[in-house]
């Protein structure tokens, strides 16, 4: 059940719509369209000598958001209509956040019109959102770390000494595998983030259950940094669909080493399920520090 819709518009100013109290905005929320899973388009070749036809390609269409808005007399009805040209201007975009009982997303889009009928015993409005994105964003994001803290520090404790750091508050556990369980409709791309503190070679990234790896060609590298992976270097490698990126970043310069994953890199999506990632070294596999960030993406509300 939608319990409320937060829209922000393209001056930061932010209205809180709630379904069970309408006089908290005085907007009456009487239907809202294209919440659901936008419409797929299905590519399909004839083949004249066959039966049916062979599967070609297929993707999703951007989604229109279509809500219709009832006034409410907060203080008055005409005050009420005009606070929507102000939340929806034309042409200009807008952030929409949808609450729902289980779920909590958003999505971006540009307003197509708001059309009020002014002269009806009850006024109402019809707005259009043109949205982009064939999907809802969640608002919390996804971020995982390749280990574990284990805490060490108990009471009573016992400090020998002011100037040398005796106290351990804590053991880092690294681990080269973890498995990310992904709650997202839609399969989305990813951010690794990875750190190096000491001198790194051949670094490879699995997928073992799809069979597919990404390796960084230590040779590129080197001749495009002047040295292969070091201590303080942190990689940032994008897969995220018109995103792909592979950046090292050292003493403060950023190098595009894109070229140093080779000529066909798999790149890797996260599905709904189960999705186990590794990662192994020639040389220096306990010198990284890996991490994933990634978007929950929703097919509808």
């Amino acid at each position: 059940m939608i319990e409320k819709i937060i829209v922000t518009n393209h001056l930061g100013d932010t209205i809180t719509m709630e379904m069970r109290f309408p006089e908290s905005s005085g907007f009456l929320i009487r239907s809202v369209g294209g919440l659901g899973p936008s419409k797929a388009e299905i590519n399909q070749m004839e083949v004249s000598v066959l039966d049916g036809s062979f599967f070609n390609s297929s993707r999703v269409v951007s989604k229109d958001i279509t809500l219709e808005l009832g006034f409410l007399e907060e203080p008055t009805i005409e005050t009420v209509r005009q606070k929507s040209y102000k939340y929806f201007p034309i042409k200009k975009p807008v952030k929409l956040e949808i609450v729902t009982s289980n779920r909590t997303a958003y999505i971006y889009g540009h307003v197509e019109s708001n059309e009020p009928n002014i002269f009806s015993k009850q006024q109402t409005t019809i707005i259009v959102i043109k949205c982009q994105s064939a999907y809802f964003l969640a608002s919390d994001s996804g971020n995982v770390f390749f280990g574990s803290l284990n805490p060490v520090f108990e009471f009573p404790f016992s400090n020998e000494s002011l100037v040398d750091p005796l106290i351990n508050f804590g053991d880092i556990v690294y681990e080269t595998s973890h498995n990310i369980y992904y709650t997202g409709d839609a399969d989305v791309g990813m951010v690794f983030n990875i750190h190096s503190s000491g001198l790194v070679s051949g670094l490879t990234i699995y997928k073992p259950a799809a069979g597919q790896s990404i390796s960084l060609d230590s040779a590129i590298i080197t001749s495009i940094t002047g040295a292969d992976i070091s201590a303080g270097d942190d990689i940032i490698l994008s897969t995220i669909v018109g995103g792909k990126y592979v950046k090292l970043i050292r003493g403060g310069i950023e190098y595009n080493i894109l070229n140093a994953l080779g000529k066909f890199p798999n790149w890797f999506k996260l599905e709904r399920g189960d999705n186990l990632f590794s990662y192994s070294a020639t040389l220096g596999e306990t010198y990284l520090q890996f991490g994933i960030s990634f978007n929950i993406v929703y097919e509808g509300m």
